[in-house]
Order: C-alpha cells, then sequence, then structure tokens
C-alpha cells in the first residue's frame, strides 16, 4: 500500500498537472485556475508539513517546465507555488485568520510584481514601451483612428494607475484564493479558522476617509492618485459587502445574489461610484449594525 504522503503529494501533482494543461488549452478558465492553482500546494503543507510542499513544487516545476516549457516551470514557483506555500505555511503557523488573509494577499502581489518583472526580462521589453507602441499602433489602424485620442488616454490612464490595477487585483484574487482553500481543507477534514465573510467587512473609516480627501486634493500626484484609487476601492469593497450582508439577512434565493454580482460586473464603473459611496456611508453610520473587529 502505498503511504498516505505519497498519495497525497501525487494526487497533488497530477491536480497541478492537469490545472497547468487546462489552463494552455481553455483560457477562458484562466481566471477560474488561478485562484485554485495554489490550493494543492497549501493543502501540502498543512497536512504534511512545509518541507514536503517544497519538495512538490519542485518536482511539479520540473514536470511543468517539460511539459509546458520553462517559463512554465518557472511560474510553477513564484506564482502559484509561492502563494500556496505562504498560505498554507501561515495555517501551519497557527497565524490569526486576519494575518493569514493579508500574508496570502501580499503573497499574490509579490508573485504578480515577481512575474511581471521576469518576464520583462526573459522577453526582453518594457512595459511602458509596450503601452507606447499599442497606442502608436492603434493611433495608425483604420478602425480605430477616429477614436485615437480617446484610446491614447485611456491607455494613457491605464498606465498611470497599473499599479493601483495590481494592488486590486491582487486584494481580489488573493481573497478569493484564501477562502477557496479554507474551504477546501474543511472538505478534506482540516478545517482551520476562516476569517469573517466579505459581508462583514469593515475598514477604519478614519483612515480611508482621510486618505481619500487628502489623495484627491494632490491626485496630479501619480503616488496619491494611485492611492486614492486602492481607498475608493476598499470603501467600494465594504459597500459591496452592505449589499450581501441584507441579501443573504432576507433569506432571499442565491439567483438574486448571483444577480447582484453580474450587475456589479457589467456595469462596472457606475457600480464601482455607487458601491464606495455606499460603503463610506457603512464606515460612518454602520448601516450593517456590526462592531469594527479586526479578528472577527
Amino acid at each position: 500500500m502505498i503511504p498516505e504522503l505519497y498519495r497525497d503529494s501525487l494526487k497533488a501533482l497530477m491536480v497541478i498537472i492537469l490545472l497547468t494543461i487546462l489552463n494552455f488549452n481553455l483560457p477562458i478558465l484562466s481566471l477560474f485556475i488561478y485562484i485554485i492553482w495554489p490550493i494543492p500546494i497549501a493543502y501540502i503543507v498543512v497536512k504534511h508539513g512545509m518541507k514536503r510542499a517544497i519538495l512538490l513544487i519542485i518536482v511539479a516545476a520540473v514536470v511543468n517546465g517539460l511539459i509546458m516549457g520553462a517559463v512554465m516551470g518557472l511560474y510553477t514557483v513564484i506564482g502559484f507555488g509561492l502563494i500556496g506555500f505562504i498560505l498554507g505555511a501561515s495555517l501551519e503557523e497557527g497565524f490569526s485568520p486576519l494575518k493569514t488573509l493579508l500574508l496570502t494577499i501580499f503573497a499574490v502581489l509579490i508573485s504578480n510584481l515577481i512575474i511581471a518583472g521576469t518576464t520583462s526580462y526573459i522577453f526582453g521589453f518594457s512595459y511602458n514601451q509596450l503601452f507606447n507602441d499599442l497606442i502608436k499602433s492603434l493611433g495608425q489602424s483604420p478602425e480605430f483612428s477616429h477614436l485615437s485620442v480617446v484610446l491614447e488616454q485611456q491607455l494613457n490612464l491605464i498606465k498611470r494607475i497599473f499599479p493601483a490595477i495590481t494592488v486590486i487585483t491582487s486584494i481580489i484574487t488573493g481573497s478569493l484564493t484564501y477562502y477557496a482553500t479554507l474551504w477546501y481543507l474543511k472538505r478534506m477534514g482540516l478545517e482551520q479558522k476562516v476569517y469573517k465573510p466579505v459581508k462583514y467587512w469593515r475598514f477604519p473609516h478614519w483612515w480611508v476617509s482621510l486618505g481619500i480627501v487628502i489623495s484627491l486634493l494632490f491626485k496630479t500626484n501619480i503616488y496619491l492618485l494611485n492611492l486614492n484609487i486602492i481607498l475608493l476601492f476598499l470603501a467600494a469593497l465594504q459597500g459591496f459587502g452592505v449589499g450581501l450582508f441584507y441579501l443573504t439577512k432576507g433569506n432571499y434565493p442565491p439567483f438574486l445574489t448571483f444577480t447582484y454580482i453580474l450587475i456589479i460586473v457589467l456595469f462596472n464603473l457606475f457600480s464601482f461610484i455607487i458601491l464606495a459611496l455606499v460603503g463610506l456611508v457603512d464606515m460612518w453610520f454602520n448601516l450593517r449594525k456590526i462592531k469594527l473587529n479586526p479578528e472577527g
């Protein structure tokens, strides 16, 4: 009979390889795969320890490198391997749920930055030049010539707020990975203490509100502009939580929750503004009547 350690490690390796193949052949699933990719690594860390997880990451990197190329092998280590290891290690070390969640988000952010840097180095391009070339090619294209000024402004804006976009996507994907991993561990009999659901999230009203006001006053500064967007996102995230809170409190059918999320995705800019306003109001007037408890 195969020992449990080797059986679990082999299963985790097979899942990682399967997700890698699916990611390459079904790009439509890439976001979903990106969220769940670290789960096998975190599972091995929690159940069998960090040394075994490191060995799994190395073997997975070699196999993925042989199947999909050296870049995929590298991504196995600095991408989902790093995220899964930090998440699993945080749980194994007994960190608080909030600290574990924040470390997971931080791991995603660091992973994204490392991937961006190594990709630029390996393929020999700069992101700034990439943006400039894209703007130039769109301006020269007959299909987009009448929109060239608008497109150029939008791309320049994206280039300026790219740090904020990176942080926000890290918060979203890191949080989803955290909750998905804790759900899976519970299903596998390795239940851990989980941070409170998003519907109960609250952020310090003074720091967020003051930061938004100050960064708005000096929004010509690129650093404060990015800070403003991140803080507005936190306000919108709290506003999103308010909506979820009342949908679940009223025992409405799951279809309404799905519709709520779909509307936010489809009308992202308008929804962002509304949710940020709701979030700011909730920060000051506590619409849900819940206590500010960081470790909740």
